[in-house]
């Protein structure tokens, strides 16, 4: 036992180094925990800065969710008001429509009747300025609308087959008093031979023609427009040419890169005269561009403008010889005109229809010459001051034929009965001039009906002018009429009688003319009786009117203002299924 303690005594710096290690054990601890803390106290600091970004973060992502929701709901409440707002303008111009097309009905259709009673040749040149003028309102009405349809992407286009000769002959004639008021010509350049139709939107072509020749016509006042058509195959594909050309005041390099935006107009004192929206070359190029039409503008300023189109289409019928040839063939015409485009305009249609044609200008024809020139030939078209030279001159078997407008004629003084085609020519004249006035035969005629109907026919219109027009085209046509003035009356009326035919307006008091429809269909149903073929009459010509008719249970439809060709052909189709 004494031996350790003597150890211990003998070894202090063992004692010592292990004190020591207990000291530096104790201390690294010590170190070890106060790191510890330190740590914690960082996580404590981070996690207190951390749950307090959170709680900011959350406040944030709250406030802008309210703000998200408020503002969702302002986009709601305004996409509602603008969707109630765009219904209202398509409700207030249907009822636009419907109010300025209703009485239109009237005065078009009353000047059609006019037109089948005995009437003077000036007469009747001044009834036709009426409907012309008439159409020509109607082609401003539908402008205003398709402008509000193409805000809003509405426009549809549709398939129609027409006589695409006849639709560039009569919008020129439509416009030929604007042309003759600037004493400028205006042509329509169409082969009078060609039999075949193109399957295009008919009203749209329309427009398009209605707005480009009357831009044309605006800032035109010397020379004149020449409107050229064809039908024209480019790479493997049919479609329709037209060439617009004016000898007009032309447009700047500067216009012309604009001139088929929106709003574009030039200044210059013919802009200021003529005024205008600057929508009319935008409207044609927004229609051209939904037809995947090719469309050439070119302009010289003090030279004119030419718009050149090319519009694919299909092509119904084969380029057969035209009727009015076998009446014309072997003929030689001479056409003695002062204007040296209207003198081979009309010998180039002349000569489509197989008549050898030969354009004489007036320049430096002399009086002695005259005589060999006239009777060389079967047929002459000379100017209104030279008609009574020729006449005295021509031998009995040709005819003399005063190519002039109704002023000239006026101005000439020429005589009653005269043989006169009206300027601008359209083929349907020359038929005319050619089945009355030269007695050719009923081949050319242009008849307006050969049917004749029997029986009561039930018309349901409120508004006494349509009433008035509409009677009197179906008993034209051979029936008795019935008249009911609101779509109540027409009901009781339906629950007594029966009509193979009911012509029924869309807007009627009391009851409209789709619910009165809809009501008869049903005492029909409900009685076993035969449905009768009922016509629905709507003063809005687009094609939801249209469908809204078929829906409701119309058979078929006729837009305001309609003509007696278009209700005489529904009453004979009518005729041909029962048969």
């Amino acid at each position: 036992m004494k031996q350790p303690k003597e150890n211990l005594k003998l070894n202090p710096k063992i004692i010592k180094s292990a004190f020591d290690y207990e000291i530096e054990a104790r201390d690294k601890t010590i170190e070890v925990l106060m790191d510890r803390i330190e740590c914690e106290s960082e996580d404590r600091d981070q996690a207190y800065v951390l749950f307090a970004s959170n709680i900011a973060l959350e406040r944030k992502v709250n406030d802008r969710t309210q703000e998200l929701s408020e503002l969702t709901e302002q986009l709601r409440i305004a996409k509602t008001a603008a969707e109630q707002n765009a219904q209202a303008r398509a409700d207030f111009l249907a009822r636009m429509s419907h109010e300025i097309r209703t009485p239109m009905n009237g005065i078009l259709g009353a000047a059609q009747l006019l037109g089948h009673s005995s009437i003077t040749a000036d007469q009747r040149s001044l009834l036709n300025t009426i409907s012309r003028s008439g159409t020509a309102l109607l082609n401003l009405i539908n402008e205003i609308l398709d402008f509000s349809k193409l805000e809003a992407g509405a426009i549809k286009l549709h398939e129609d087959e027409f006589d695409y000769v006849e639709l560039v002959e009569d919008v020129c004639a439509n416009l030929s008093s604007l042309a003759q008021k600037q004493d400028i010509y205006l042509v329509a350049n169409v082969p009078w031979g060609d039999t075949r139709k193109v399957v295009l939107d008919k009203p749209r072509m329309e427009q398009i023609l209605v707005n480009l020749i009357g831009n044309a016509i605006k800032f035109t006042t010397r020379g004149g427009i020449t409107v050229k058509a064809s039908i024209e195959v480019r790479d493997q594909r049919t479609g329709l040419a037209i060439c617009v050309t004016d000898t007009g005041s032309g447009m700047s390099p500067e216009f012309l890169k604009n001139a088929l935006e929106p709003f574009s107009q030039e200044e210059g004192a013919l802009t200021r005269e003529h005024g205008g929206t600057g929508l009319g070359l935008s409207i044609v190029s927004q229609l051209l561009n939904a037809m995947g039409a090719d469309l050439q503008l070119e302009s010289t300023v003090d030279v004119g403008t030419v718009f050149t189109m090319w519009i694919p289409a299909k092509v119904v019928g084969q380029n057969e010889a035209h009727p009015l040839a076998s009446l014309v063939k072997g003929w030689s015409a001479k056409v003695i005109l002062s204007s040296g485009v209207e003198r081979e305009t009309l010998v180039q249609k002349l000569r489509s229809i197989g008549v050898n044609a030969v354009g004489v200008p007036v320049t430096g024809l002399l009086p002695t010459q005259l005589s060999d020139v006239v009777n060389a030939s079967d047929i002459v078209f000379v100017e209104s001051y030279l008609y009574m030279p020729c006449q005295e001159v021509a031998n009995g078997a040709v005819k003399v034929v005063c190519f002039a407008t109704l002023a000239d004629k006026i101005a000439v003084e020429l005589p009653e009965g005269c043989l006169a085609l009206a300027r601008p020519s359209t083929r349907r004249d020359f038929e005319i001039l050619l089945s009355e006035s030269l007695h050719l035969g009923s081949e050319a005629r242009s008849t307006d009906c050969a049917f004749n109907g029997s029986g009561r026919v039930l018309v349901a219109e409120d508004i006494e002018a349509n009433i008035f027009v509409v009677t009197s085209f179906l008993e034209n046509l051979g029936y008795e009429v019935d008249i009911a003035n609101n779509g109540l009356e027409a009901i009781e009326i339906c629950k007594h009688e029966s009509y193979p035919i009911i012509v029924m307006d869309m807007q009627l008091p009391k009851v409209d003319g789709l619910s009165a429809t809809r009501l008869i269909r049903d005492l029909e149903a409900a009685n076993g009786a035969k449905p009768a073929y009922i016509i629905g009459l709507t003063a809005n010509a687009g094609r939801e009117s249209q469908e809204a008719c078929l829906q409701a249970g119309m058979n078929n439809f006729l837009a305001k203002p309609f003509n007696f060709q278009e209700l005489s052909s529904i009453i004979q189709d009518i005729h041909s299924m029962a048969a």
